[in-house]
């Protein structure tokens, strides 16, 4: 089942979709869960994307 949220980064609502997560989408996700302060299913799937593209890069540090 689908729940709607809004994301903590950019505000817009999303669908959380559990199991739908691109390669960019889960590298995003697994750097949120190394911070302490984020959670990765409060950012919507872009984000998170944008946020594992980011790391691989470097660049998200």
């Amino acid at each position: 089942m689908e729940t709607t949220k809004i994301c903590e980064n950019c505000g817009r609502q999303y669908f959380d979709e559990k199991n739908s997560a691109s390669p960019p989408e889960a590298l995003g996700r697994i750097f949120l869960e190394a911070l302490q302060n984020r959670k990765p299913q409060n950012l919507c799937p872009d984000c998170r994307e944008e946020l594992g593209i980011l790391s691989l890069l470097g660049f998200g540090e």
